[in-house]
Order: C-alpha cells, then structure tokens, then sequence
C-alpha cells in the first residue's frame, strides 16, 4: 500500500490537508494536492497516481468532472469523487464519466478508507481483464487458425502448423487419413463427428452444419474448445472437389468468460461484505458470513479467523467453516513462526501452500494436520496498531491458488479487519469515558478531604478563637488572639485559593498558557526546591485554542507532581512549541528515572492514574503522551495535539495508545 499513490484534488485547504493526513495514516503516499481541474490534468500527466480523489466543486474554468473525463479518457485512472453536492443533474454528470466512488461530505474516516480500497481492487480488476482480452487478441490475431483441407473422402489433404499442434498430429501421420481419426470434433447438440456424418455434409455440399461444433480432443487427449466453419473446395466446372476447415482455439476466450465471472463475482461479494461492515454489523455475524461467503466463492473445506490473542503467543480460532464439532470459538494453537499462519502474521503479506505434505519451508499448525489439510492461503488481518490475527483458506485436495484468489481474501480480510478496528476504537472509547468519570469523582474526592481536613479544621479553629476574645478581660490579650486568628484566616484564604487554582487556574485563561505555565513553574520551584526552566517558541503570534490550552496545562502539572513525588529531580526543563498543524511540549527531568512500562501495568492495577490521565487528555483532543525514561536517566515526557479540527482517537483494545511508551 506504501507505493499507492493517491492525487487530491480540493480547493479548501484546510480540508485537503486533512485528507491528505489521513490518507497517510491509512498506508498511502499522497504526492501532491491540486486545487483546480486544470492543475489537477497536469499533475496527473506529471506524476501518473494510482488513484484521484477528486471534489466536483472546484476553482478554475473546469469543474471535477470534467477533469474526471479527460482523466479517464486520456490516462485511464480510476477517479472516487469526494463532495458535498447530491442534486440530480450533478449526480448525472458523474456518472457519465465512468466513477469508481462517490463520496460525500462529511464523511467518515473507515468509509473514505474502504472506498479507496474497492475503487482499486476494481482498477486492478478491471486492468487484468484488459490484459487478458488483449493478449488473447494477439493470440488469435498473430498465431492464426488451424486450417485443415479434405477431399470428397473425407481424408485429409494438408493441415497448418497452428493444426498440428492443436490436433497432436504430425503433417506426415495425418495426410491421407480421415479426418474423423485426426481430428475428434464434438458438439452439445451432435455428439461427435463421424464418418457417416462428415460423408453426409460432403455430397449435400451442407457444410455450414460444421460450424456447430465446439470441442476438439487432441491426440493427447487435451479437449480444446474451438469455433469452426468450412467452406466447398470446387473445380472450373463447378463440381465438388473438397473442403476446407478452419478450427480457432477458443480455450483461453472460455477461460477468460469464466475468470470473468469469477471476478465479478468475488467484486459482488466483497462488495456486500463491505455495506454490512459499513452498516455496523455485529462483528461476530460479519466475521460467519465472511468465511462463509470465501468457502463457498473459492470451493474450499475450510475456512478459518485465527485471532491474535493479547499474549501475542496463540491463536484462537474465533469462526470457522467446515472444522470438527466444537473447534470454532475454543481451539487455541501455539504462533509459530514456521507455520503459514506465523509466517503471515510476521511478514505482513499472503503465505500460499501449495502442499503441506511435501513443503520444507513450514510445518504447518497441528489444526491443519488434524483436518488433513494439504494446500492453503493465509493472509493478515491489518489493523493499524497491531493485527487482530489471520483469515486462512484450506483444502484437503492439491490446490494451486490464483492471484485472483489471493487478493479476494486479502480484499475479505481487509473489511474485516477495518470492522475489527472500528469495534476496538468503540469499546476503547466507552473505557476512555468511564476512566474519565472516575478521575472527576477522585479529583471531587481529594477537594472534599482537603476541604475538611484543613479548611474544615482551620474554621473550626477560628469559631473558638471568636468565643476567646468574647471572654478576654484585657485588650492586650484580645488583640493577641486577633493577631492569631488574623493568621488561621490568611491560611485559610490561601487554602482556598490553592484549591480554586487546582479545579481552574483563572491566570490561564486571562494571561494566556505561556504566562500561566511560567507563574507555576516559579511557585513550584520555590516550593519543591527544584529548578524549572520554560523555553517557548512560535506563540508570540496569538494564543493556542482554548481546550488545548486547558490539556497541556494540566499534563504539565500532573508531571510536575510526579517529578516532585518520585522523580528526585534537581532541574526540569518544558520546551514548548508551536508548529503550523500542531503544538508540541516536552517535560525533561533528571531524576532517577523508572521502567514505564512495568510502571504504567502496577499503576493500572492499583488505580493511580496519572501518566493515563495525561494520555487520556491528550486522546481526547486527537493528540498522542510519548514516554521515555530509563532507570538513572531521567524522564521525557512528549506531548504532540493538532489544532482543531482534532485528529480521530486511535486507542488498542486496552484503551491506550499505540507505541506509547518506550525505553531509552
């Protein structure tokens, strides 16, 4: 997918820029953007995509789909329209050009994907076909016919080289014998040719009635499906002198009508497999109709979904067709590396076997061998983070798959695994809210402890010391203890501002992230005994969005707080950066470090929270937390958020981020 290129062609840039990112993610090289029907004829003559996504409302004097025509009319490259407008006479228009998708906006990001992914399989499809329709043109066309001439005996006078080879006869075994010996003709309706029959069509000069026959068998015993006809060989007076034959070998055209078929067909299939993936078809059910439909599409006994299970070690067969009773959903088999499936799932691409029995390479899975599996085809089920396992087709007979094949259970496992993906980000994203819950009901928590542990305690300190200067007899000592609740009362209003700068600090949003950031740094410093220098870059031109500001504020302070919790940290540095999609902050310390992840596994358990939470604020807002650190060589702690509009959430099934962690 790396070396597919996509042209698009929008003229909102902002818009085209998103596209293009995303395009990226899914796998693709996006290597320029077009803004008007006129630029984008011209990039496409320069760079010749693979693909064009292409808006129908566009700047300039041509409109998208008009360049879509000259497009496909003078480079042959398939164009997915992406737009907003659904009118009738719009809708018209396109369709004349020949369309492989039709987009529209908004759209979501799974549909933009899976549209891409079917207008090139199509491409792909429809190319072959081209091919194949050519190559038996010029077959036909420079090979030539097999020409066979008789008498009025029915015994043959000459036949052409092309003749030789598709009767299996030599010009010297076939000359003088009968051409019902030579050449073994049939028909559906006839039967075979006779000499009866050829004597027959001979003295009534009927030989039009040889044009119904439609299958030759060689010598060899290969059938050969021809188209025939003949014509009267006379003399100067007109009398009967013989004929002649003419047999084209029509195999390949047949074979070709049935691989067309075939394609067609497996295109129908993916097809629909696509619109119930599309319409949120509960995974289980998507996962049975698909190794249903590739059993029966491909003929084979079984087909499987191995599923990667977390330990990343086994393979679970989660649906299945043609296994023994009680295999789907419990059988567990062990990854191995030499096994088809193994070595799919390492190498990211298809694993044919033609014959496990003979094949040096891999010693299969014990499954197989129980099933007395003998040829089959695994292919990986790619999701963007880390495979959900394999889709496997198996016979028990010696097979030879097609590319055709292949690439239709690559296209099965590719919906499945987008649907897998899309379930893995709904489930994450339901886990992602009810940890955010839970953090608001701990932060609740802490500020009612807080409030009555020591502002609860400081109030109750000043409603005595209110009661004592009621009673005091000298002013002396009123003023003393006016002195002494002077100071509960300044603890307590500072208590309260402490809290209030905890639940919302007002400095953020009147002076801005920059201001804010530097002022808790220097109380931090001054109460933690820490150096913590601020480094900023491209903010002087305006302030960052408002929930962005609010993200980063709170990473850096949970950071901060764990620094000063378990970091032992004499210096901090916060590097913070804007760049023109995103903004970027970078938390050094040069503490004693830790082991992230054994630390984010103890943390989950025990339900401290914080380096998640950092994360989470992140995800919520398209971004992604990288942390690196290593025992006795501090921590860095990267956060990277796009500015609106924010970037899709991609989370694991466990509800972090992929690649988030490492080692340095």
């Amino acid at each position: 997918m790396a070396d597919t290129q996509v042209l698009v062609v929008e003229d909102e840039s902002t818009l085209a820029i998103t596209i293009q990112d995303l395009l990226k993610n899914f796998g693709y090289a996006v290597p320029a953007i077009a803004c008007s029907g006129e630029e984008a004829i011209q990039k496409v003559a320069e760079i010749h995509p693979d693909l064009v996504l292409m808006d129908i409302r566009l700047e300039g004097s041509l409109d998208g789909v008009e360049a879509a025509e000259k497009i496909r009319s003078s480079f042959n490259i398939p164009v997915v329209y992406l737009t907003a407008y659904i009118d009738d006479r719009t809708v018209q228009r396109a369709m004349t050009t020949g369309p492989f998708g039709y987009i529209l906006k908004p759209f979501e990001v799974k549909e933009l994907h899976i549209a891409i992914e079917l207008a090139l399989y199509k491409h792909t499809m429809e190319m072959k076909l081209k091919e194949s329709e050519q190559l038996l043109s010029t077959i036909l066309e420079n090979i030539g016919d097999a020409i066979v001439s008789i008498d009025t005996n029915g015994h043959i006078t000459f036949m052409n080289q092309v003749a030789e080879k598709l009767t299996c006869y030599g010009k010297k075994d076939a000359i003088g014998k009968d051409l019902t010996k030579v050449a073994h003709i049939m028909s559906r309706q006839k039967g075979r040719l006779t000499r009866g029959s050829l004597t027959n069509i001979l003295r009534n000069g009927a030989v039009a009635d040889l044009a119904n026959y439609t299958k030759l068998l060689a010598k060899d015993g290969t059938e050969v499906f021809i188209e025939s006809s003949a014509t009267l060989i006379k003399d100067a007076k007109g009398y009967v002198t013989g004929a002649v034959l003419v047999f084209r070998d029509i195999t390949e055209r047949k074979r070709a009508e049935e691989g067309l078929r075939a394609r067609a067909h497996q295109q129908a299939l993916v097809a629909k497999l696509g619109q119930h993936a599309l319409a949120g078809t509960d995974l289980c059910a998507l996962m049975d109709e698909a190794v249903t439909v590739v059993a029966q599409c491909l003929g084979a006994e079984y087909t499987g979904v191995l599923e990667l299970l977390p330990d990343k070690d086994t393979f679970l067969l989660r649906a299945g067709v043609g296994w023994k009773a009680a295999v789907v959903g419990r059988a567990t088999v062990d990854v191995k590396a030499d096994s088809e499936a193994g070595c799919a799932l390492l190498s990211s691409e298809p694993v044919v076997v033609d014959d496990l029995r003979t094949t040096t390479g891999f010693s299969g899975l014990q499954l197989l061998h129980d099933h007395r599996v003998v040829s089959g085809v695994s292919v990986i089920l790619p999701c963007p983070h880390r495979p959900f396992g394999i889709l496997g087709v198996y016979t028990t007979q010696r097979r030879a798959f097609t590319l055709d094949d292949i690439h239709f259970l690559q296209s099965v496992a590719n919906i499945l695994a987008a649907a897998t993906d899309r379930k893995r980000t709904e489930e994450s994203r339901t886990r992602l809210i009810e940890r955010v819950i839970s953090v608001q009901e701990d932060e609740r928590r802490r500020i009612a402890r807080e409030l009555h542990d020591e502002t609860g305690q400081s109030l109750t300190s000043l409603l005595v010391g209110l009661r004592l200067i009621r009673d005091m007899r000298t002013l002396k000592q009123a003023k003393a203890q006016a002195g002494q609740l002077r100071r509960i009362t300044v603890q307590i209003l500072d208590d309260l501002r402490r809290l209030a700068r905890g639940l919302h600090p007002n400095i953020l949003d009147d002076l801005g992230l920059v201001i804010a950031l530097t002022r808790y740094a220097s109380d931090y410093a001054q109460s933690h005994g820490i150096t913590v220098n601020v480094h900023t870059e491209g903010l002087d031109a305006g302030r960052l969005p408002s929930p962005v500001e609010t993200a980063l504020y709170r990473i850096m302070q949970e950071a901060l707080t764990n620094i000063a919790r378990h970091a032992a940290a004499k210096t901090v540095r916060i590097a913070l950066k804007r760049q023109p999609l995103a903004v970027q902050m970078v938390i050094e310390d040069d503490g004693c470090g830790f082991d992230v992840e054994t630390t984010l596994r103890t943390s989950t358990a025990s339900g401290h929270l914080g380096l998640y939470g950092m994360r989470e604020r992140a995800m919520l807002l398209g971004g992604s937390v990288t942390i690196e650190s290593n025992r006795g060589k501090g921590t860095a702690i990267s956060v990277h958020i796009p500015f609106e509009p924010w970037g899709p959430l991609h989370v694991d099934e466990d509800g972090q981020q992929p690649c988030g962690y490492q080692s340095r």
